[in-house]
């Protein structure tokens, strides 16, 4: 159900007169101008027809045509006013028109206008234009058409037929004549003692958040109602609090419904009345709250201003995961790589992922098993990648709420002597009497390097030839061996690099080569 504020202009609505039903035209909605006091300001409305009809003013006297007083006023804010159903009536609101003091005078208006409840309306009002002869004693309404011709929005009946009515605008330059309306709607004058068929149609202002059934009964406005009642949802870490909870309103307008954590806003909206709503706090918000208590607070507002507001409790407890063990120093290796036992818990329980890094590099990612051990180790190949120093190692372990643990552990890697051997050797079809072999690393001085080759490779002891200078300076070399006591000649290699008293990188990046 709609308030009168919020019907459109036009739109006939029922109130009881003397305990009958009569149709009343809303005529306009809000402040008219400047012209009025601020009391004029709600929903105007006129009685569609000429309840009566009378003399505007009987008598000769110092009032002539001025409204304040005359039969009019005095009928209007009396017996008509009193006629009209407790509820409305006791809504009516005390306001200020603008009104002229005879048809010589500037009108009064604003806070000097006439102060009544129950009012004709003036000529300016119903829609007269610059060239009839009042003053402007209001502002057009916005229900009427801005003309002195016929309009049938004048147009009013008396006993069911068309009827000419009484403003309350003197014409100008007369102390004699008011404006008035004919049967056809068009602006007229009469005269104000002599003219005993005029009729009597009267407006009021009522307050724009009333509301008014089809009986015309007032409809006392009840806030509308959310569903429960305050409470508390009870303890949450990583995932959010919910609520669910309906509204409905009395009086079935739109209602507003906003939603919020303490004194942020998550959610503003109009909700289908009875229909089933969740209050989802998001994520984000989520993540910003502190641990500790909060609320949900959910506030539903009608169109009159009635509102109720829901309060539901909780309290937030989410703590970041937990990673076993101390930051530590694991020592320093040489040839077995270092590895790293931990074990992940979340008091929360929820998805939490755990980034390994070497040195600021990404090892690995993750979702790991809580309360499952986890290890981290470094295969050969990897582990020769290394260069020899301190390193760092980082697990990281992050909840859905973003609430990280972090350990970090270091090591020191010092290989001072590498040695490989080829285990395979590579068969000939005849003794292999030269090769010429390369090799790639770096040699500094004080490091002490070895290169070895044979022919009789596939020999359970092969004789092994010192070839280090001839790599180095990139020589042939013809072998020395001319015996074997396997079934077949085959060529093999082997080298060792000792760091000794060198400094900076030492290695062996690769070897390889021929032979004939």
């Amino acid at each position: 159900m709609a308030t009168l504020g919020q019907q459109a202009v036009g739109t006939t609505v029922k109130i009881q007169l003397g305990g009958a039903l009569k149709d009343f035209i809303i005529v306009h909605q809000g402040y008219p101008s400047s012209l009025y006091d601020s009391s004029c300001n709600g929903t105007w409305v006129l009685q569609k027809e000429i309840p009566r009809k009378y003399k505007w003013y009987n008598d000769n006297n110092d009032h002539y045509n001025t409204y304040p007083g005359s039969y009019m006023d005095t009928y209007a804010n009396n017996e008509y006013f009193n006629s009209i159903e407790a509820d409305i009536r006791n809504r009516i609101k005390q306001v200020k028109i603008p009104y002229t003091l005879y048809g010589y005078r500037d009108p009064s208006t604003g806070a000097n206008g006439h102060p009544v409840k129950v009012f004709p309306l003036s000529a300016w009002e119903i829609g007269a234009t610059g060239d009839f002869r009042s003053k402007v004693d209001g502002s057009r309404l916005a229900y009427f058409d801005a003309t002195n011709e016929a309009s049938s929005k004048r147009v009013a009946t008396y006993n069911g037929s068309a009827a000419a009515w009484w403003t309350r605008s003197p014409t100008n330059g007369s102390f004699d004549y008011v404006v008035s309306v004919n049967a056809d709607g068009s602006l007229d004058a009469y005269e104000r003692h002599t003219s005993p068929n005029g009729g009597y149609r009267f407006a009021f202002i009522l307050p724009s958040d009333l509301y008014l059934d089809s009986g015309g009964h007032v409809i006392t406005n009840t806030p509308p109602v959310i569903s429960g009642s305050d409470g508390a949802l009870g303890t949450f870490g990583d995932t959010p609090p919910s609520y669910q909870y309906t509204v409905t309103d009395a009086q079935g307008g739109a209602v507003s419904v906003s939603e919020r954590v303490d004194s942020t806003t998550i959610r503003t909206y109009q909700p289908s009345l009875g229909a089933q709503n969740t209050a989802s706090i998001p994520v984000n918000t989520w993540k910003s709250l502190a641990n500790g208590s909060h609320s949900l607070v959910i506030t539903a507002t009608d169109p009159a201003g009635a509102s109720v507001t829901r309060t539901m409790t909780f309290t937030k407890n989410a703590t970041a995961p937990a990673i076993t063990g101390t930051d530590t120093n694991l020592g320093s290796f040489a040839e077995t790589a270092p590895s790293y036992q931990y074990t992940v818990t979340d008091a929360q329980g929820g998805t939490v992922t755990v980034t390994e890094t070497l040195d600021g590099a990404v090892r690995r990612t993750y979702a790991v098993t809580l309360g499952q051990a986890n290890t981290l180790t470094f295969p050969a190949e990897e582990w020769r990648t290394i260069l020899n120093g301190t390193h760092t190692i980082r697990v990281q372990a992050v909840d859905p709420l973003g609430l990280t643990t972090v350990r970090t552990v270091t090591f020191t890697k010092n290989v001072t002597s590498l040695a490989f051997e080829q285990t395979a050797a590579m068969n000939a079809d005849a003794m292999p009497d030269r090769c010429i072999v390369n090799i790639q690393g770096e040699f500094p001085a004080g490091s002490s390097l070895t290169v070895e080759i044979c022919n009789n490779g596939n020999d359970e002891s092969p004789a092994w030839e010192d070839i280090t200078q001839n790599v180095l300076n990139g020589q042939r070399y013809f072998f020395t061996n001319q015996a074997k006591t396997a079934a077949s000649w085959g060529v093999r290699l082997r080298a060792s690099l000792s760091r000794g008293t060198a400094s900076g990188p030492c290695y062996i990046a690769s070897l390889g080569g021929n032979f004939q």
